[in-house]
């Protein structure tokens, strides 16, 4: 499969069923830079095998955050749980933004953590400085 995210380079990765949350993504809302919309060439996926996915992914978190101690990537770790839980309760994909909200109002145990992440990802955080107090 060929992959581009932002700050690396076009390049080959192994496709895995994570990669299924992207096919879903370009189907239901990509569009095409030129030909055929990516609606009428990739397929309809089940819900339920999406969210299988999500949690099937969620399973193996708990060893892959352990190693993420930046700032940044626990903002991203938990604004990737925010997206999780939405579309695990919810059934549909939406930004980390909306999620965030979302998860704030949902969880309100955790509102805290969440509002500190959603200030940080969009309000200019910085790696070097402190992460979650």
């Amino acid at each position: 499969m060929i992959r581009i995210s932002p700050g690396e380079p076009l390049h080959l990765t192994q496709a895995t069923r994570h990669y299924l949350l992207s096919w879903v993504a370009a189907r239901d809302r990509g569009r095409a830079v030129r030909g055929t919309q990516p609606g009428e060439v990739i397929p309809a996926i089940e819900p339920d095998q999406v969210r299988q996915v999500v949690v099937d992914h969620l399973r193996q978190w708990p060893a892959l955050v352990h190693e993420m101690t930046s700032a940044g990537a626990q903002a991203y770790s938990v604004l990737t749980l925010c997206r999780a839980v939405h579309l695990v309760v919810e059934g549909n994909q939406v930004s980390k933004l909306a999620t965030a909200r979302y998860a704030a109002t949902a969880l309100p145990e955790w509102t805290d953590l969440i509002t500190w992440t959603r200030q940080w990802w969009y309000e200019g955080g910085s790696d070097s400085g402190p992460g979650y107090p």
